[in-house]
């Protein structure tokens, strides 16, 4: 039996209105223009089999073997064409009954899905708007953060210098420390050496103090001999005199020449050596070397002495 569900309403018609003959071959074609509707119907798609189509057709479903049989689906087609429009009718009449149930159930569904919608949207739009109020604030956050982000950088930059500033301070710090620590003990060893020297040089002074009186009192007893000297400087007569007083005035530990400049000093001071020099003969000297004039031995300081006995000795024998 022929389903009429297989075809369609307009399908049929249109096969119905072309009024072909009722015998086997026509069956055939009717039923394969109901089966093909995309190829044929209506213009513009074609209203006949064309003949090579056909032979297709037939051999594709063993037309010849079952063009007689009741069993074959194209049998007595033509023939049937108003009961399956009748069928599809009321299949149609049924359908449309259901249709509409299905409507009515639909348009239920719609309403409430329109009024779940309405809610969803006022959801939507409040839930919209709150998102783009916490966009605004993610966005306010990540600029505070890369602005944060960037202060750090620069912070940590600016520590990580001032701690290499700070390091090499402190390391040129510890290294002049050290520097000032070793001077401070070489001064302290320094100062120790010059309290021995100076402590030697008041020993010198002391002496030579406790010899002026000596000297003078022996001055004073050929001095006598010298009154007619009234010049500021030494006469070769004086001169004489004094030579062969002390055999040499060179020799003796008092000399009033000094031993670089080998003139009569006018201004004695005593040096490190302990011996008695023109101040600035002694001071130029000092200026180039550290050695003494008179042995070579090295001047630990530039201190000058004035040698007041020499100086009153000068002062009697040019006086």
């Amino acid at each position: 039996m022929v389903n009429p569900n297989t075809f369609s309403q307009e399908q049929l018609t249109w096969i119905q209105s072309l009024k072909l003959h009722h015998n086997i071959s026509s069956h055939f074609k009717a039923w394969i223009m109901a089966t093909h509707p995309d190829v044929y119907g209506p213009c513009p798609k074609s209203d006949t089999i064309n003949r090579n189509k056909l032979i297709q057709f037939k051999i594709t479903h063993n037309y010849d073997e079952l063009k007689h049989e009741p069993s074959a689906p194209w049998f007595n087609f033509i023939s049937l064409i108003p009961t399956l429009l009748q069928q599809n009718n009321a299949d149609n009449s049924s359908q449309t009954e259901q249709t509409e149930q299905k409507l009515a159930h639909l348009q239920h569904l719609y309403d409430t899905l329109k009024q779940s919608y309405s809610l969803l949207k006022t959801h939507y739009i409040t839930t919209n708007t709150k998102y783009t109020e916490l966009k605004v604030k993610h966005q306010t956050t990540l600029d505070n953060n890369k602005a944060l982000r960037d202060k750090l950088i620069e912070t940590t930059d600016t520590l990580q210098s001032t701690t290499l500033k700070y390091n090499n301070a402190k390391t040129k710090s510890n290294n002049i420390i050290s520097t000032l620590k070793k001077q401070i003990a070489d001064l302290h060893q320094l100062n120790d050496r010059y309290d021995g020297y100076i402590d030697e040089m008041y020993d010198v002074i002391n002496n030579r103090d406790n010899t002026i009186q000596r000297l003078k009192d022996e001055i004073d007893k050929f001095k006598n001999g010298f009154n007619n000297i009234t010049t500021s400087k030494l006469t070769q007569q004086a001169y004489d005199t004094l030579q062969s007083k002390y055999q040499s005035i060179e020799d003796t530990q008092y000399s009033i020449k000094c031993p670089i400049t080998q003139e009569i000093i006018i201004e004695p001071v005593i040096a490190f050596d302990g011996q008695t020099y023109e101040k600035q003969a002694i001071q130029e000297w000092l200026k180039n070397s550290d050695k003494s004039p008179i042995n070579g031995s090295t001047l630990h300081s530039t201190l000058l002495i004035p040698n007041h006995f020499a100086r009153i000795l000068i002062d009697e024998v040019l006086n």
